[in-house]
C-alpha cells in the first residue's frame, strides 16, 4: 500500500494480513484550503495467477483517529470564525427571546446543520442577559464556538475577544431588520464553504431537468469482474421539494465483453428491478426509464449494477478488467407536485421552498424546541432551508408552509389537527381503544397533517407538565441515531417518560374518537356521588316537611 499527498508519497509499506496497525507522518504534507488530501492505493494480488468470481482479497480501515499537536490558531475574522470541524455550537439569546433574535438563531442553526452535516456537531441553545459576561467554559476546545445574538440600536457582527479561554465568540446584534439581515448573510456564507462532494449542489439544465451530478453521487466508473454496483442516494428535498413524477435518461459506455464473456446491466430504485438488459459489443448504452409512483419515497436509492461474468467464469490477470464509464451527460426529469400522503414523510421537502415559524408563547423553551426541530429537518436536506419567524394569527391564516410552537391544542384548532383538542379515544379498525387523552391527561405531541393545501407541522401540549413533555419529545428525537428519518405516521406523541410514540391517525386503521361524558373514567363515580347527594337531601327535605305536613293535617 502506498500514501499520497499529491505526488508527494507519505509511505509505502507491505501488507502483512490479516491484520495489522498503520501510522501515517504528516510532517511534510500540503494543505489546501484547510483541508488535508491523501489517497491510498492498493495492490492486491492473489497467489495463483487465476481466481473463481466468488474469492478475492479485501482491505479495511478500521479506527482510523487524527492526532493533533502544537498550538490550536483562534480565529481573528469574521469568514474564518466556524472552523472545520465543530464538535459544539453554543447560540446566546436573551431569556426572552424577540422574533429576530428567533429567526437569527434558527438560520443560523439550520445553516451550521447544513454545512456540518456529516459531522452532526451538538446545537445548544443558551440564555444570556444583555449585562451578563459570556461564560468561559463555553470555549472548551478549539473544536467549540460561541455566538452571542441581540437584538438592540447599534449594528455589529464582529469577533468578541474573551480574555480568559483566549477564543473569540461571534456577537451579532442590531435592530430587527438588521439582525435578521446579518443572520440571513452569515447562513449563505457557511453554505458554499461546504465539500460538495458531501452536499451536492444542485445544477439545474433546462427547466425541470437535473444532472445526475447533483444526486451528490462522484462516483462514476467501475472496473474488475464479478458485481460491481453504482448507488445513488437521494431525498426528494434535494430536488428542491416534493416531487410526483420521476424519470431517468442514462448514458454509459463499457468495455466490449471478451468471446465467451457475458455482461448483465440491472437497474434497481428503491429494492425494485425496473430494467434488465444483456450488454453486447457496442461498447455504449442508452437507457430511458420512469419511476412508478408507488416506488417514489421520501428517501430514494437507485442502484446502477454490473455483473460481468468472464469467459468459463475464470479471470486471469493479464486480462482487461471489464470496465464502466456512466456519462456526466445523464439526466433526471422531474415533475413538481405531492405524492405522499400528509405526515411526517412529506417533510422536509415540503418545506424547500421557504417556511414560516410561529410561537403561541415567546421564550427560550419555545425557540430551543422550534431549534431542535429545523436541525433535524435541516439534517435530511442537502439544500438549505429557508425560514421566517411570524406572528402567530399570521401564521394561522397564511397559505405558507409552517413550524407552529403552542401551549395548549386549542390554540391551533381552526387548522384542524389530528388530535382534537377534546377529550379522545384512539381506536384501532376493530373498534378496541389503543389510547385515552381525558380532559387532565397531560401529554405533548407533534403532528404533521395538511390544513388548506399547505404542510404543517405542529408541537402543543397539554398539561401541568406539558412543556416538560415537549422538550423531552424533542429531545429524543435529536438522540435518535436516525432523527427525522426515523419517524413514521403523523403523530408522535409523549405521554411519560417513555419514548414516544409514533401513530398514523389519518390514511390509517386508527381512528380519533370524541369521549361522551358517559364514557370519561370519571363520571361513574361523580354519577354515583350525584345519587347519594340527591338521596341525602330528599332525605333531609322530608326530615324537615314531615312534622309540619303532620302538624297542619292535625290543625285541620
Amino acid at each position: 500500500m502506498e500514501v499520497l499527498n499529491g505526488q508527494n508519497a507519505l509511505l509505502t509499506l507491505a501488507l502483512s494480513p490479516p491484520q495489522m496497525s498503520l501510522r501515517i507522518p504528516l510532517d511534510d504534507v500540503a494543505v489546501q484550503g484547510q483541508r488535508l488530501y491523501l489517497s491510498f492505493l492498493v495492490h492486491l494480488h492473489t497467489v495463483e495467477d487465476t481466481c473463481a468470481d466468488s474469492t478475492g482479497v479485501w482491505l479495511e480501515l478500521r479506527s482510523a483517529t487524527l492526532v493533533l499537536g502544537g498550538e490550536a490558531r483562534p480565529p481573528s475574522e469574521v469568514d474564518t470564525f466556524f472552523p472545520p470541524i465543530l464538535s459544539v455550537l453554543r447560540l446566546y439569546v436573551s431569556p426572552s427571546p424577540t422574533s429576530a433574535e428567533s429567526e437569527a438563531a434558527l438560520n443560523l442553526a439550520m445553516a451550521v446543520a447544513h454545512r456540518y452535516a456529516p459531522q452532526k456537531p451538538v446545537i445548544k441553545l443558551e440564555a444570556l442577559a444583555q449585562d451578563e459576561a459570556l461564560p468561559l467554559e463555553a470555549e472548551a476546545t478549539p473544536f467549540e464556538r460561541a455566538v452571542i445574538i441581540r437584538e438592540g440600536p447599534a449594528t455589529q457582527v464582529s469577533l468578541e475577544p474573551n480574555q480568559a479561554s483566549g477564543w473569540p465568540s461571534l456577537l451579532l446584534s442590531g435592530p430587527a431588520s438588521a439582525l435578521r439581515h446579518a443572520s440571513r448573510l452569515l447562513a449563505d456564507e457557511l453554505a458554499p464553504a461546504a465539500p460538495a462532494p458531501t452536499l451536492g449542489a444542485i445544477e439545474k439544465l433546462q427547466g425541470e431537468r437535473l444532472a445526475l451530478s447533483s444526486l451528490g453521487t462522484t462516483k462514476l466508473r467501475v472496473s474488475g469482474v464479478g458485481r460491481m454496483e453504482i448507488p445513488f442516494s437521494f431525498a426528494q428535498a434535494d430536488l428542491g421539494g416534493p416531487i410526483r413524477a420521476l424519470a431517468f435518461r442514462l448514458r454509459g459506455t463499457y468495455t466490449p465483453p471478451a468471446t465467451g464473456a457475458q455482461a448483465i446491466l440491472s437497474i434497481y430504485f428503491n429494492s425494485a428491478l425496473l430494467r434488465m438488459a444483456p450488454l453486447g459489443r457496442k461498447g455504449a448504452f442508452d437507457l430511458h426509464f420512469s419511476i412508478p409512483k408507488e416506488l417514489l419515497y421520501r428517501d430514494n436509492v437507485l442502484v446502477v449494477r454490473f455483473d460481468y461474468t468472464p469467459p468459463e467464469g475464470r479471470y486471469r490477470l493479464e486480462e482487461a478488467p471489464f470496465t464502466v464509464q456512466i456519462s456526466p451527460e445523464s439526466y433526471i426529469r422531474v415533475r413538481r407536485g405531492q405524492a405522499l400522503p400528509p405526515g411526517f414523510n412529506r417533510f422536509p421537502q415540503a418545506l424547500s421552498q421557504g417556511f414560516e415559524v410561529a410561537f403561541e408563547q415567546f421564550d427560550r423553551d419555545s425557540l430551543a424546541n422550534a431549534l431542535g426541530l429545523v436541525v433535524a429537518l435541516q439534517r435530511l436536506s442537502k439544500c438549505p432551508l429557508r425560514l421566517t419567524v411570524v406572528p402567530w394569527g399570521s401564521a394561522l391564516s397564511s397559505k405558507e408552509p409552517a413550524l407552529l410552537v403552542a401551549t395548549h391544542p386549542h390554540s391551533a384548532a381552526a387548522l384542524r389537527p389530528s388530535l382534537i383538542p377534546e377529550p379522545l379515544a384512539i381506536t384501532d379498525s376493530h373498534g378496541h381503544e389503543v389510547l385515552r387523552l381525558e380532559a387532565e391527561a397531560t401529554f405533548a405531541a407533534l403532528e404533521a397533517f395538511e390544513s388548506r393545501g399547505r404542510d404543517v407541522l405542529l408541537l402543543t401540549c397539554r398539561g401541568d407538565q406539558g412543556r416538560e413533555l415537549q422538550r423531552q419529545l424533542v429531545s429524543a428525537l435529536e438522540a435518535h441515531p436516525q432523527g427525522w428519518r426515523a419517524l413514521r405516521g403523523d403523530v408522535l406523541l409523549q405521554t411519560g417518560s417513555a419514548r414516544p410514540q409514533a401513530l398514523r391517525l389519518r390514511g390509517g386503521g386508527l381512528k380519533v374518537k370524541p369521549l361522551t361524558i358517559a364514557e370519561l373514567s370519571w363520571w361513574p363515580s361523580l354519577r354515583s356521588a350525584l345519587y347519594l347527594a340527591a338521596s341525602g337531601l330528599l332525605l333531609v327535605f322530608l326530615a324537615w316537611a314531615y312534622p309540619r305536613v303532620v302538624r297542619h293535617g292535625l290543625s285541620q
